[in-house]
């Protein structure tokens, strides 16, 4: 516990779940995806060309959140 909150290792959790973690450092939040086994096996994969498709398929999640830069100016989104 550090000033009221709990603590855990939540990478060493996710990894022993064959999970992986995702950080937005905008929102401060993290995200534990885990993947089916069918896209565990296809990111493992030999074929470079699979491997890279399938780890592109994972589940992401993005906030966007509106910039305003200023009067009469379009809306900018960060991920």
């Amino acid at each position: 516990m550090k000033n009221g909150r709990v603590m855990v290792p939540l990478r060493f959790i996710a990894e022993a779940a064959d999970a992986y973690i995702g950080w937005n450092p905008y929102t401060r939040n993290v995200h534990v995806v885990k993947p089916t086994p069918e896209m565990i096996g296809k990111m493992k994969s030999s074929n470079l060309a699979e491997a890279r498709q399938a780890t592109l398929q994972l589940p992401t999640v993005r906030l966007l959140k509106p910039i305003t830069q200023g009067v009469g100016s379009d809306n900018k989104y960060l991920d």
